[in-house]
């Protein structure tokens, strides 16, 4: 079955790797292969990922920056999703949008930057803005849900949608 899957990934031109080896992508270096670790480009391509994810019947795990995770030698059975080309950063005035897969730490360093105020609690908070949003990441007294005007995401679906 995964075999069909890693064929449709290819048709679709999406990168992909078999029995990649998670110590590569975890701060604390441990960890046994996943099935299939496949690199997102755009949110077009984490549609049709999660797609293939429910028409082939494959467990899925969005990776971030592996920060604080621990994966088993076993590894991670199913397909290991890397969100490499949703890490942009855009600031334009007041307003910030990026992507789940951009560095807190990024984020942090481009808004102090351009001169606005309110992350600063999150600078030393390791991993991505998508795992920081997810868990409403804080400390010294600020959380995510503090500065955070509005999200867009993609449901396990693939169906698109924001909240406020």
């Amino acid at each position: 079955m995964l075999d069909n899957l890693c064929d449709r990934l290819g048709e679709l031109t999406i990168e992909y790797v078999k029995n990649e080896s998670m110590s590569r992508y975890t701060t604390f270096k441990i960890g046994g292969n996943a099935d299939v670790l496949v690199k997102i480009k755009s949110n077009e391509q984490l549609r049709q990922v999660l797609s293939l994810a429910k028409q082939f019947d494959t467990p899925y795990f969005i990776l971030g920056k592996g920060s604080n995770l621990l994966v088993s030698d076993k590894g991670i059975e199913g397909i290991v999703i890397k969100l490499d080309g949703l890490d942009y950063i855009e600031i334009n005035g007041n307003s910030v949008v990026c992507g789940a897969g951009a560095s807190l730490r990024a984020l942090c360093i481009a808004v102090q930057k351009a001169s606005l105020t309110g992350l600063e609690f999150a600078y030393g908070i390791p991993g991505a803005v998508g795992g920081a949003l997810y868990m409403n990441a804080g400390a010294y007294g600020g959380e995510m849900k503090d500065v955070v005007v509005r999200v867009n995401h993609i449901d396990k679906k693939g169906n698109s949608g924001s909240f406020s």
